[in-house]
């Protein structure tokens, strides 16, 4: 993949409001995924970490959606002719085949390596003690947990919105690195209801985390021509490959601990390395 410079991203209509006022029909998206999810998080409920649980928590659940419901609203009030169709084509769009590839495996490599991290760090016993061998239940078991991400999680619940119209609508008025960082950081205040009673460290970390994963994802939806189905799988990757490795593969992984620190820092790296290179379309 190389970085070549980047298009303005316009993909709504000119003559659509998402197109005339791209900093308002922003604003409004996130008003609007804020409201649902904010609203709905009130009425969560402590529910097993599983389909059927996500099932149970459906207040959960819909809070998850709060951004992807908010971008179906705004693609077809504010988009224009044509959004609902450019949607659907974002939806099926791939790219080139390598990028769904980079979707699964990128997210691996980095959680890989963050563990790798803390292992080295000191906490080799206790993880390697506590991991399961390869098998073909543990290869289901990632499967699984990457299923659950994508389809009632992060994938689906927030891509639609901020991948499928919260992204283009800025490129339309800011260059893809600006928008990145705007959307990052909207993206860390969405988190709001969560990162209540946390420490600022904690905080911090999702900022961080939040900013650095979308400049990563504004270089794919770029690269990929504005394919909602790779960032949707990228996302539900991400947190689906974190997931497996501290419910399935080793107890003794703490959500918490060097390993997640790790991750953030190499998210961030390869952050900076893709705003060095010049960016476009494909």
């Amino acid at each position: 993949m190389t970085g070549t410079d980047a298009s303005d991203g316009q993909t709504f209509a000119a003559t659509s409001f998402a197109a005339q006022r791209p900093v308002v029909a922003f604003l409004i998206f996130w008003a609007l995924a804020a409201l649902i999810s904010w609203t709905a998080y009130i009425f969560a409920i402590d529910a097993p970490d599983t389909f059927a649980g996500r099932l149970i928590d459906w207040p959960g659940t819909i809070a998850k959606f709060g951004p992807s419901l908010a971008g179906l609203a705004c693609i077809l009030a504010l988009g224009g002719a044509g959004a609902g169709a450019r949607l659907v084509r974002g939806l099926i769009r791939t790219g080139e085949a390598g990028w769904l590839v980079f979707a699964i495996g990128f997210p691996f490599v980095v959680t890989l390596l963050s563990v790798g991290a803390e292992i080295a760090a000191g906490e080799g016993a206790s993880i390697l003690g506590s991991a399961q061998p390869l098998s073909a239940a543990l290869a289901l078991a990632a499967v699984y947990w990457i299923g659950l991400r994508v389809l009632l999680g992060g994938g689906l619940g927030e891509e639609i919105g901020i991948r499928g119209f919260a992204l283009p609508v800025l490129l339309t008025r800011l260059g893809p690195r600006k928008a990145s960082v705007v959307i990052g950081v909207f993206w860390a205040l969405w988190h709001l209801p969560a990162l209540l009673g946390q420490p600022a460290l904690i905080w911090t970390a999702q900022l961080f985390l939040c900013v650095s994963l979308s400049v990563v994802f504004t270089y794919v939806w770029l690269r990929t021509g504005g394919s909602i189905l790779v960032a949707i799988l990228l996302h539900g990757a991400i947190n689906g490959w974190a997931a497996f490795f501290e419910n399935a593969w080793s107890l003794a992984l703490d959500d918490a601990s060097l390993w997640q620190i790790a991750r953030i820092l190499i998210c961030a790296v390869v952050a900076v390395v893709l705003c060095c290179l010049r960016w476009r379309k494909a």
